[in-house]
């Protein structure tokens, strides 16, 4: 039985590359022997519940410990979200390494001489949206070397959406211009506060308190609630009519095939990257220009006049069939088998 090593470091324990990699270790542990071994201590350890996982101390060095590890697991593969040791890795001639951008590094640190040090390390490249792909292609990586793999949506069988009374909905970190910018959503709100809808978020960050201080200065408290942070939110939203998602960047934000997945459609920024591989316009949602506030209002208003007219509940889920659980694994299984 093979061996997979998935290294990683600075996860929180709560975000969407953690859900990835332990879909990922559920799926294969039957077919091959897995370990999690993890560079720093996660504020939350629930998702590494009933899994072969090892930590290991920042304050120890970052080569002895991954030498250390390399020789006592004897890994065939090894698969990294993190770019910065794949040069150490790569002195381990039994294994294929396999860098996994999660978080468009490929492109956002590009020009930087500690990525460009390491990123040639790599034996293949696990692309999560056609953004990041691109990107490795422009840094001289060939094709053979990537697979665009995306990443899991769980398919539901129960639908969430609502046109009866209009709910907006955000689901995430709260921030206020920094990557999510929800403070673009409070602007948009006011400019149609008049009009029959409510908006909630669900979610916490450091910009919360602001956030609701605008709020209250937008005159918004009859609009706009926030209801915390939630381990699984799709338990706690049981209707919606659309998912608002207004950032600056993402790799590929779970967030939008998960509301698909119950049937809402979403507003989306067509921030690098990751919306337009799951947004089809007039399918299953829009998109808008990151920051453009007049243009998701005004999307928002045609929505909340016309919510039955814009999108079928049916082609909505059916759009990103291709990110389903079971389509995805079995094109990850091809891959894997290969390398």
């Amino acid at each position: 039985m093979k061996k997979i090593l998935i290294i990683a470091d600075g996860l929180s324990g709560h975000g969407g590359t953690e859900k990835v990699i332990r879909d990922f270790y559920d799926y294969f542990t039957d077919n091959y022997k897995i370990k999690i071994l993890l560079l720093n201590h996660c504020l939350n350890e629930e998702w590494l519940c009933d899994t072969h996982f090892e930590y290991v101390s920042a304050e120890l060095i970052l080569e002895d410990v991954l030498k250390q590890s390399l020789e006592q697991y004897q890994p065939n593969l090894i698969l990294t979200p993190n770019y910065f040791y794949l040069k150490v890795l790569k002195e381990y001639k039994q294994a294929s390494i396999i860098f996994w951008d999660h978080m468009s590094y490929s492109y956002y640190h590009a020009q930087k001489p500690v990525f460009l040090e390491n990123i040639y390390y790599a034996d293949h490249y696990f692309a999560i949206c056609t953004g990041i792909e691109h990107s490795l292609h422009d840094l001289g990586i060939s094709q053979e070397k990537i697979s665009l793999i995306y990443n899991p949506i769980e398919q539901q069988q129960e639908l969430k959406r609502t046109t009866e009374k209009i709910k907006f909905i955000y689901v995430g970190r709260l921030f206020c211009y920094q990557q999510k910018r929800c403070m673009d959503i409070l602007h948009a709100i006011k400019k149609i506060k008049k009009l029959n809808f409510t908006f909630e978020f669900y979610g916490d960050g450091q910009d919360r308190t602001e956030l609701e201080q605008a709020v209250q200065q937008f005159g918004l408290q009859e609009k706009v609630k926030f209801l915390g942070w939630f381990d699984k939110p799709w338990q706690a939203i049981t209707e919606a009519s659309c998912l608002i998602l207004p950032s600056q960047y993402e790799g590929l934000p779970l967030v939008l095939g998960e509301a698909i997945s119950y049937g809402i459609p979403c507003l989306a920024s067509d921030c690098k990257f990751g919306p337009k591989d799951i947004i089809t316009e007039s399918v299953n949602g829009s998109l808008f220009e990151v920051g453009d506030v007049e243009v998701l209002a005004n999307k928002m208003q045609q929505f909340v006049a016309n919510p039955k007219n814009f999108y079928n509940a049916d082609k909505i889920k059916e759009s990103i069939a291709y990110l389903y659980r079971e389509n995805y694994f079995k094109n990850l299984e091809k891959i894997l088998e290969h390398l």
